[in-house]
């Protein structure tokens, strides 16, 4: 995918499984697998949000390989679940959405101000020179797409949540 023919509207948000434990015999070799998988196999590492898919499933299965342990990762193989469609858990499922919610919270906040100060910028007579107002709005709209990524996690896990009451009652 060419960087320059992706929406203005595009945040990439790359992928990579968290370092193995220490002391951990499995560590090693399932954080091998999961790298393999996000480098070559179907669950890529880089990904392209945007308003319209604020949270892609290729995204949510990449997060969910990830959190998976090194037993998980081969019965993943012997049952065949695209990660992209099922998790292998409700906990898998939870710690994907609360890591992508926490990073999406950190990226969201590295820009300052708000969107009303933005808009107010761009609004503001005499307008901004060129290349300022252009750097205003394409800030504006990462923090569109970063704010509808975070409604879209926190809806997934209140959906987790609420499965998980409906099933205990």
């Amino acid at each position: 995918l060419d960087e320059d023919s992706l929406d203005q509207e595009a945040v990439r948000f790359d992928v990579e499984p968290p370092d193995p434990e220490e002391g951990d015999p499995t560590g090693d070799q399932a954080a091998l697998q999961k790298a393999v998988l996000l480098a070559c196999g179907r669950y890529t590492s880089t990904h392209h949000l945007s308003v319209a898919r604020p949270c892609p499933p290729r995204l949510v299965g990449a997060l969910r390989l990830c959190f998976l342990g090194a037993e998980d990762i081969t019965s993943l193989s012997a049952q065949g679940v695209d990660l992209e469609c099922t998790a292998l858990s409700s906990a898998n499922d939870r710690m994907a959405l609360h890591a992508l919610l926490q990073l999406l919270n950190q990226m969201r906040d590295a820009y300052t101000g708000t969107m009303d100060d933005d808009s107010a910028l761009l609004a503001a007579q005499p307008p901004l020179p060129f290349m300022l107002a252009r750097i205003v709005r394409w800030r504006l709209q990462q923090k569109r797409v970063l704010d509808a990524a975070m409604q879209a996690a926190a809806a997934a896990l209140g959906k987790i949540h609420a499965e998980e009451q409906a099933a205990t009652a």
